[in-house]
Order: C-alpha cells, then structure tokens, then sequence
C-alpha cells in the first residue's frame, strides 16, 4: 500500500496565523510540531518512508524537507501552483502512483487534520483494504 500525503493546501481557514508562505499544515500549532510533521510521524510508525508520497507546490518543497527529512525526494508530487481547491493535486497524485505502481492500493491523507487516538488512525488503511479489497480512501 501507497500512501499519499496531500500537503498543497493554501491554509486560508486559518488566517492571519497560516501564510499563503507558510500555510497551517507546517506551522506548529500543537506542541511545537505542525500537524504535516504529525501526521508523518504517525504514518511512519507502520509505514516504510518510500511507501509515503508527499503531494505538495512547488513553494512548500522547503517546508515538506525540512519536516520530513525521511521521505526521499522520488516521493514529492509537485502540484500545479493553482489554488483550485484539491483536485489537480490529488488527480496528479492519482495518475503519478497508477502509472508506477499500477497494481498498489493507495491511501490519501491530508496533512492539516489532527488524527486521534493514532493507533486508530493507523489501522484504517490495512483495515479498509482487508474488508473491502478496493484501492482509495481518505482521511
């Protein structure tokens, strides 16, 4: 399983704090860690740093890096530097891990939610998988 991390966001639900910069997946907003560098550490606890793919723009490579030194840089989509909502991130993202890896389930997670308890939370992807035999989900 192919997990997809979307981090391409703009972040404008939390204005002033999120930056069009430096939006809120990477500010650190609990406990000193942004919910993008929670979010992979959390899927890194079940998941290999070369099943992680980091969707993200262009101008957030800096960010994604720096948070997430593990994933190698194979891993980054980079999206269209367009604020139309998720769509050509995830479709890019889409296309990207069906043409390399065309038999792989995949499992989209978006970087600027909370996810709690995480034992939870790191179950739903194998879990899914296993009852439904299907190739996409998101949390």
């Amino acid at each position: 399983m192919k997990i997809i991390v979307t981090a391409g966001g703009q972040g404008t639900k939390m204005w002033p704090y999120s930056r069009q910069d430096k939006p809120k997946q990477f500010q650190p907003i609990i406990g000193g860690v942004s919910s993008y560098e929670q979010t992979i550490n959390s899927l890194l606890k079940k998941f290999t740093p070369e099943d992680i793919y980091i969707s993200t723009k262009r101008r957030f490579i800096k960010y994604v890096s720096e948070q997430s030194p593990q994933i190698p840089l194979k891993n980054y989509i980079v999206e269209p530097d367009i604020a139309k909502d998720r769509g050509p991130g995830e479709g890019l993202a889409f296309v990207r891990l069906s043409l390399n890896h065309p038999d792989e389930p995949f499992f989209i997670v978006q970087a600027d939610c909370l996810r709690e308890p995480e034992d939870k939370f790191l179950q739903m992807p194998r879990r899914w998988l296993s009852n439904t035999g299907n190739w996409l989900l998101e949390a």
